[in-house]
C-alpha cells in the first residue's frame, strides 16, 4: 500500500511540475521499473504429501476446516 501511495504522489509530481503528462510519466516510470526476484523464503513453497495433515494435526486444527492464515513481518 505505501508503495503504490509513494507512487501515485511522485507521478503526480512529474504530471504538475514537470508537465510530463501522462505519456511522459508512464515512459519515465517505465524506465526505472525494476522486477525482482522472489520476497519469500525459499521454505514457502507446495505442500508435500502428507504435510497438511501434519501441521493441522499439531497445531491442533481439524483435518478438513478452513484455516485463515496472516503472515507478517519484516
Amino acid at each position: 500500500m505505501l508503495c503504490t501511495t509513494v507512487g501515485e504522489t511522485a507521478v503526480e509530481l512529474l504530471n504538475a511540475r514537470a508537465g510530463l503528462g501522462l505519456t511522459g510519466v508512464s515512459a519515465l516510470m517505465s524506465a526505472l521499473l525494476a522486477v525482482v526476484g522472489p520476497v519469500t523464503d525459499a521454505r514457502f513453497g507446495p505442500v508435500i504429501d502428507g504435510q497438511c495433515a501434519a501441521t493441522r494435526a499439531r497445531f491442533g486444527l481439524p483435518e478438513y476446516a478452513p484455516v485463515a492464515l496472516l503472515v507478517a513481518g519484516s
